[in-house]
């Protein structure tokens, strides 16, 4: 998907051919036409048929979700730790860190503010994830003071909020221990590093081998619904692709306006130079595969600092996932919409405060894994039916070409806004690369 290097054993991993994203895609068709014909035909031994094997969709979304909790916290925590401890100049460091926020708040907020729009210009089916729904921390939460939602951020008590699903306190205290794992003495922080990194590996050996068996739970989730919403998930997958397949689109020209305005790069200009990184991202749909690209687009065709370029687009391709961000608020409030339930203004702090601590955690990890770590947070912090994601992973393939699309052109344009700002306070001499 959106990442190519592989954490379990640092290994690059290749990015998914089409055969690879096939089979879930066909099990989603085989059973949704099943779920189709049995809701039609009204045939009392078929439809007890599909109620006998709907335990068995519930049981393999069951073993991904058992994975999430320390997933992510191993995930944010390990992230933040490397991020911590990156011995780059402090005051380059200090500005592409900043850049990379605003650049994520402006896409979360966007994100947000695109699916309300597209929403109330074509309503998703309100009965198309209503069976997936259920009581969840983030619906409890609904009607609680947005006070008292942001100070719950910080955990009385982590394993608590972990154990009750309350995936925003279990994300800050992620982040509070990777950067406190900075402060120890350097033998147990590598000791605990290493820990904490083994159990994000096996984690994610738990996932990969719950997602061989993709066709088959897809298959069994899309049947369930199909006998439920009939009709109206299909039509609510199509509108979810064509409309994140628009906001993207629309990311990627937010980012040329950034190169632009704030990176002083010609309209023209910086579209040639784009053009070669974004052909190969929608051919990798992987952002590290599409690294040297940008390396080169970035010193040739744009003209940039080497040094800047080789410092910022490496942190970029690798911790600053720009529409993946952007797209899955939209997603999470589109699953939201369609099963009924309307978010507090609290939540919607609290899904863009997870996509930002989120989104440097999920970097490297290949295939639909990837929409999994970073969807589930907002998923749960939403209330929105968490069996919705793997009939989204199913379809996928065509929006991740854009999504991709969008990382690159927004790691090129913040590259550019560094340069610019780098030369102006003349301190673009030598910084050395991220250890």
């Amino acid at each position: 998907m959106h990442h190519a290097a592989s954490k379990t054993g640092g290994k690059a991993a290749q990015p998914q051919a089409g055969n690879g994203a096939r089979g879930p895609l066909l099990a989603l068709a085989a059973g949704l036409a099943t779920g189709f014909a049995i809701r039609g035909s009204g045939e009392p031994a078929l439809l007890a048929l599909a109620a006998a094997v709907k335990p068995l969709g519930t049981l393999w979304l069951n073993a991904l979700r058992m994975t999430l909790v320390p997933l992510i916290f191993s995930l944010v925590a390990s992230a933040i730790g490397r991020l911590a401890a990156l011995e780059t100049r402090a005051r380059a460091a200090g500005l592409i860190a900043a850049l990379f926020a605003a650049m994520l708040l402006i896409g979360t907020t966007y994100g947000l503010a695109a699916a309300h729009f597209l929403l109330a210009l074509w309503p998703t089916p309100p009965i198309a994830l209503t069976e997936l729904a259920g009581t969840s921390p983030a619906a409890a939460q609904a009607s609680v003071p947005l006070v008292d939602q942001l100070i719950a951020l910080l955990p009385v008590n982590p394993v608590g909020a972990a154990a009750e699903g309350q995936m925003a306190p279990l994300v800050i205290f992620a982040v509070i221990f990777g950067i406190a794992a900075t402060r120890i003495a350097p033998d147990r922080r590598s000791l605990l590093v290493a820990t904490i990194e083994a159990v994000a590996d096996t984690m994610m050996a738990i996932v990969h081998g719950v997602l061989k068996l993709a066709p088959a739970g897809i298959f069994l989730l899309a049947l369930e619904i199909a006998l439920q919403a009939g009709f109206a998930i299909a039509t609510m997958l199509g509108q979810m692709v064509i409309m994140t397949c628009i906001v993207v689109l629309g990311g990627i020209a937010f980012c040329h306006l950034v190169a632009r305005v704030a990176g002083g790069i010609g309209w023209r200009h910086f579209a040639i130079a784009a053009a070669g990184p974004q052909a190969v991202a929608a051919g990798t749909c992987s952002s590290l595969a599409t690294l040297p690209a940008m390396i080169e687009a970035a010193e040739g065709g744009l003209g940039l600092d080497p040094v800047i370029a080789s410092t910022t687009l490496p942190l970029a391709a690798s911790s600053f996932r720009f529409a993946t961000a952007m797209t899955g608020c939209m997603e999470c409030l589109f699953a939201a919409h369609a099963a009924g339930i309307s978010l507090a203004p609290g939540q919607y702090v609290v899904i863009v405060a997870i996509s930002l601590l989120t989104n440097i955690g999920v970097v490297g990890l290949p295939g639909a894994a990837v929409i999994y770590a970073a969807d589930a947070p907002l998923f749960q912090a939403a209330g929105a039916p968490l069996g919705f994601l793997p009939l989204w992973i199913a379809v996928f393939a065509i929006p991740d070409i854009f999504v991709t699309m969008g990382n690159v052109t927004a790691d090129l344009a913040v590259t550019t806004v560094v340069a610019r700002l780098l030369r102006r306070g003349a301190a673009a001499e030598a910084m050395p690369l991220p250890a």
